[in-house]
């Protein structure tokens, strides 16, 4: 939707609030006849189908009430265009098909070019083609297949940000659980063959090797989701302005790749003597090298940006 919409995810969440409240909306529009001034739920015929004695009754009101304004509104007779629906939804079912396809193909890739339009085509049964017309290049449903494990892994990270906020509450998140929170669910899924951080690695690689990199860039460039740590690290450090928190975050984000990327350089400096296989053992050390980077005072000399909001 964002897309076809030219503007961010994130400008939805600002706008709408979530996913549901925007399809919410435009039921609403599609629907809101003949009091287009009166929220949908509020008008006479809903509040009918709502007070109806059991479901049955309010199956037939509703279809009672869709049929009518579907006769008397020329507006709304693309709710009872059966041909259109039907198109429309074999077009949505193809572009899943490619994209399941092209996530599973990714999962167990060895490399990005292994996943050709060919195979991709073959294993979501569909025609060459429909992956030019769905999405324009097989770069493109690469860039949807991460967009939308990517948003798996961030609805995971700020579930566990949200969870450590109401536990500590009133008082602020546990330093622990805001960085396990952060850089948790990364190293998990990368040390989980079933999960899909392949996918991820895969369009990096892609990324820095395409013709094309400006298609993986908003993604690989997205840090509106780490921004939401920021004021929660400020309740732990007030001491530190949003510029030392913010490199901060910057080199935990770099302990997380070396961990999700290169493990064998830390089991080698480690001398074999961390279990690297188990997130529990990663994440532990992660949160006790890079704690005190947010903990310890820097000295009265230091060259950390003042925090403004102090004075």
């Amino acid at each position: 939707m964002a897309r076809a919409a030219g503007v961010s995810n994130e400008t939805i969440y600002a706008v709408f609030g979530n996913k549901q409240a925007l399809l919410r909306a435009v039921l609403e529009r599609a629907v809101r006849r003949p009091e287009p001034a009166v929220p949908l739920l509020k008008q006479a015929a809903s509040q009918a189908i709502a007070a109806a004695a059991n479901q049955r009754a309010q199956i037939a009101l509703l279809t009672e009430d869709i049929t009518r304004q579907s006769l008397s509104h020329n507006s709304v007779t693309a709710l009872v265009d059966v041909p259109r629906v039907q198109r429309e939804t074999s077009k949505s079912i193809t572009a899943e098909k490619l994209q399941a396809a092209c996530e599973d193909l990714l999962n167990t890739a060895e490399h990005p070019d292994e996943v050709t339009v060919r195979n991709i085509a073959q294993r979501a049964g569909a025609g060459v083609s429909a992956i030019s017309y769905h999405f324009g290049s097989v770069e493109h449903l690469i860039f949807s297949v991460a967009e939308r494990v990517y948003l798996r892994l961030n609805a995971e990270r700020l579930a566990l940000l949200q969870a450590a906020i109401q536990r500590a509450h009133p008082a602020p998140a546990r330093i622990e659980d805001l960085i396990a929170a952060m850089v948790g669910p990364s190293i998990r899924w990368s040390l989980d063959a079933t999960s899909s951080y392949s996918v991820l690695r895969h369009m990096t690689s892609l990324a820095q090797s395409s013709d094309h990199p400006e298609i993986f860039r908003p993604m690989i460039e997205d840090i509106d989701h780490h921004r939401l740590f920021v004021p929660h690290f400020r309740k732990i450090s007030p001491w530190l302005s949003d510029v030392d928190i913010g490199f901060r975050i910057s080199c935990l984000l770099g302990v997380r790749s070396q961990m999700t990327r290169n493990r064998r350089r830390t089991d080698e400096l480690t001398n074999h003597m961390l279990d690297l296989g188990d997130p529990q053992v990663v994440l532990d050390n992660v949160i006790a090298a890079t704690a005190p980077i947010f903990t310890t005072r820097p000295p009265a000399n230091s060259n950390t940006v003042p925090n403004s909001s102090r004075h």
